[in-house]
């Protein structure tokens, strides 16, 4: 087996590296809102339910 420095290591184009966001659309406060909004919402909603729901 050869050592690291022998060993030879393929070049590649920068074309296909795939370089992910700075920020992703999970983790932008708007997002976070709106989320918490619909938890509320859903709680009303789940508060709210008719009596032959249950």
């Amino acid at each position: 087996m050869a050592s690291d420095d022998e060993r030879e290591v393929p070049m590649i184009d920068d074309t296909d590296i795939v370089v992910l966001p700075d920020q992703t659309a999970d983790d932008i406060d708007s997002d976070w809102r709106d989320a918490a909004a619909r938890k509320l919402r859903d709680l009303e909603l789940l508060e709210n339910r008719p009596p032959h729901w249950d």
